[in-house]
């Protein structure tokens, strides 16, 4: 064995093929956040995953903490929607508070990955905190 990498790159998209690309982008960046973290993934893994050039992936994201930043704006829009219904739809505060528990412990539980990277990453963008 030569100790090197056995992951494949994707291979590479045609052009016309945009529409999902953002997506695919942030999806390879969580995935490849969560499996060898923050610090370790670069652009150019987080291209070869999704099958662009890294100078590609620079036209919808400006650069790894953007990346980041979409992924906590993604998981955040997922557990506000949860608040948001809670605040429309309970009128007693202390029901309310509990609820909002209810619905933190929920969103850690269906969304592990998301949860994992965003609460327990230590890699949040400075200009999200």
């Amino acid at each position: 064995m030569t100790g090197l990498s056995t992951a494949v790159a994707a291979p590479r998209k045609r052009r016309g093929e945009g529409h999902t690309r953002r997506e695919e982008i942030l999806q390879a960046a969580k995935e490849l956040f969560l499996e060898q973290g923050y610090d370790a993934t670069t652009i150019r893994k987080i291209a070869d995953r999704v099958g662009i050039s890294a100078p590609a992936l620079y036209l919808y994201f400006k650069d790894k903490d953007g990346l980041m930043l979409a992924l906590c704006d993604q998981t955040f829009g997922h557990l506000i929607t949860a608040i948001d219904e809670i605040e429309r739809t309970v009128a007693d505060p202390l029901d309310r508070v509990r609820r909002f528990g209810e619905a933190y412990v929920r969103f850690g539980l269906t969304h592990p990955d998301e949860y994992r990277l965003v609460f327990l990453g230590g890699h949040i963008p400075e200009e999200l905190r």
